[in-house]
């Protein structure tokens, strides 16, 4: 009785399972197999992937113990980007076939891919133990070789490859890239030119020319190299269909080009992984699209960046765009997150006896989340033995109104007002309003990127805007205007894309009108995951040379890095000080502006006149006449430091 039950269950079940089955389409079933096959592996050939992969999803659902078919699908899966599908695919071929040789090759790929090196090669040698002619597996080798930036293996293993299969078409278009990568265009034009008589059908000579102008521009920073990948790119897009990785970099062509709109809306046409994939690219177009863009697209991208230690400024950027955009509070959970991230790299930073860095970690939590009264009494007894009283002073009182009750802010607040005659400031009763600080403007062109690892992120305002950003948070330095900026940018030769310093600067900021200028600062930077290597030249607005530049940091240190340009401004444009009470010799600099105690002044105006540095503070110092007659002493003289040899 049982058993006829299971059986009568069985064959009610046959007839529905048609019910819930979701439409099949027509062609998949009218097509015969070897056709299928034909088709497949016809549009892999030509560079047809999208078309490909679908036709090999087909077989594998036709013949899901062929582990030809999910070969072809993990292939297909591949040249359009998707590394973790692909991956899938290849594992499920193996597993089908475990000495399928193709299918570690192509796992490697994926490796390669995500940018895992070591897994690669682990794989790559294991399959050139057992099969050292394997021509696929050649063209990986230099795939890998790619990634590790010997161009020379990379060379070696293409040709090796060439020569075990003369009519292999991505050995031969690689060394087209390849040609083009190094400057020899006709040697890439010779090889695209072999590449057509082998199959001249093949979409992926088109991808591939697309991909070539792209690089270059890489190279010669040429806008007409980009407008011709985007025009190959669309022509390949218009003849194969949705190809990931193609949209992926026409994204980022579209967004150097100034489109982006244009990125915008080509987001739309892949999956959410590529955001995954390249999320400051991603960042980059939000915030291109603001003020009517999305912000929480913006932080949404710079916290995957940040998350994933994607390049040393996407912690920073994050921060930056929170305490920029975040005016209803609604990004308060990532300011949060962000102040205690900063709290646990000083601790780090501390424990390494780095106090230096971890003060600057510690100022950045309370720049992020300012009411935080724990953060707040932190830092009280650091301006109180720095000798920062208007931090100090600011800070109990803040905390005097958040905690009325509490006693100990008033009894506190009382002493530092009684012993405020230990403080230059107050001894003289000056008030910071009074200090007539006059900040000093730079000019920072856009920064050279190191075209090696800047691929994907060349664009240069992501280290010229960090500089930027840097100047703000000090009084003394003032980044000089966007018109400056855009005025040069009409002016100069070359690409509209990026600025950089040209002889003529000189002339064109007279003929501007610019007068406010106390040095240019231009250069090149190495932005990796690990570090941000900057290489930077110190101008005076006469274009001569005044010093340079060159340190790196780790990604966790980049405020640092910040503080050490700081520096060099300071030690580098000449100091600009003036005379503000002639009764007490009061200067408005101090510590805060890189003067120290013991530094020689001379007047601008009477070189015969000379002083010293006898006390200061953090924006004002007192001096004494060392040299000269102290009755042509006036207020707003103005002096500048003594370099001494």
């Amino acid at each position: 009785m049982f058993r006829k039950k299971i059986v009568f269950k069985a064959v009610i079940l046959v007839f529905l399972l048609p019910l819930f089955a979701l439409p099949a389409d027509p062609t998949e079933t009218t097509v015969p197999l070897s056709d299928l096959k034909q088709k497949a592996a016809t549009a892999l050939s030509l560079g047809r992937l999208p078309e490909a992969a679908e036709l090999y999803r087909q077989w594998t659902e036709r013949e899901p113990r062929r582990s030809e078919a999910f070969l072809g699908l993990a292939r297909s899966l591949l040249g359009m980007g998707y590394a973790d599908r692909a991956r899938a695919v290849f594992l499920r071929a193996e597993q089908l076939r475990p000495d399928l040789l193709e299918a570690k090759i192509g796992l490697a790929e994926t490796y390669l891919m995500n940018g895992q090196a070591s897994k690669a090669y682990e794989l790559l040698d294991a399959v050139r133990k057992k099969d050292p002619s394997n021509a696929q597996l050649n063209l990986s080798l230099a795939s890998y070789y790619r990634l590790m930036g010997r161009n020379d293996l990379r060379r070696g293993y293409l040709e090796k490859a060439l020569r075990q299969d003369p009519a292999m078409l991505p050995a031969v278009l690689e060394l087209a890239v390849l040609a083009a990568e190094e400057g020899k265009i006709s040697e890439s034009e010779q090889r695209l030119e072999r590449a057509a008589l082998i199959s001249p059908d093949a979409l992926s000579l088109i991808k591939k020319r697309a991909e070539i102008h792209y690089r270059l521009s890489y190279s010669k920073y040429g806008r007409p190299q980009l407008e011709k990948a985007r025009h190959y790119y669309r022509m390949y897009l218009h003849a194969a269909g949705d190809d990931p990785s193609v949209i992926a970099d026409l994204i980022h062509i579209e967004y150097l080009l100034g489109h982006a709109d244009e990125a915008k809306a080509l987001t739309e046409r892949i999956d959410r992984s590529d955001i995954y994939r390249r999320p400051v690219l991603h960042a980059n177009i939000a915030e291109a699209m603001l003020p009517g863009g999305s912000v929480t697209s913006l932080t949404e991208s710079l916290q995957i960046a940040c998350e994933r230690a994607m390049l040393p400024l996407s912690c920073f950027r994050l921060e930056e765009a929170i305490m920029r955009h975040d005016r209803n509070r609604s990004l308060q959970p990532q300011r949060l997150q962000r102040m205690k991230a900063r709290i646990q790299e000083a601790k780090r930073r501390l424990a390494r006896n780095r106090t230096d860095a971890e003060e600057l970690h510690l100022t950045r939590a309370l720049e992020l989340y300012p009411d935080d009264l724990s953060l707040r009494k932190q830092m009280l007894e650091r301006y109180r033995l720095s000798g920062a009283y208007e931090d100090y002073l600011r800070t109990l009182t803040y905390l005097r109104e958040r905690e009325p009750g509490e006693q100990r802010w008033n009894t506190r607040l009382r002493e530092a007002l009684r012993s405020r005659r230990e403080y230059l400031p107050y001894r003289i009763g000056l008030e910071e309003a009074d200090y007539r600080r006059q900040p000093q403007h730079v000019l920072i062109f856009d920064l050279r990127p190191d075209r090696n690892s800047m691929e994907h992120y060349r664009e240069p305002s992501l280290v010229s805007d960090y500089l930027i950003d840097s100047l703000r948070s000090v009084p003394r330095w003032q980044a000089a205007g966007e018109d400056v900026r855009s005025g040069l940018q009409r002016r100069l030769p070359g690409d509209a894309a990026f600025l950089f310093y040209d002889p003529s600067v000189p002339d064109l900021l007279t003929g501007m009108g610019v007068r406010e200028l106390d040095g240019i600062l231009e250069g090149s930077y190495d932005l990796r995951p690990s570090s941000l290597r900057l290489r930077l030249t110190l101008r005076n607005r006469d274009g001569i040379v005044l010093g340079s530049f060159n340190d790196d940091a780790a990604p966790a240190d980049v405020d640092l890095l910040a503080t050490k340009v700081l520096a060099f401004l300071d030690r580098t444009i000449p100091l600009q000080a003036s005379i503000i009470d002639v009764k007490n010799l009061i200067v408005n600099v101090g510590t805060a502006d890189g003067l120290k105690k013991e530094e020689l002044l001379r007047a601008d105006s009477d070189r015969d006149i000379i002083v010293k540095v006898e006390e200061t503070s953090r924006y004002i110092s007192r001096v004494s006449v060392v040299k000269g007659r102290t009755d042509r002493i006036g207020v707003d003289l103005r002096f500048t430091r003594v370099v001494r040899k």
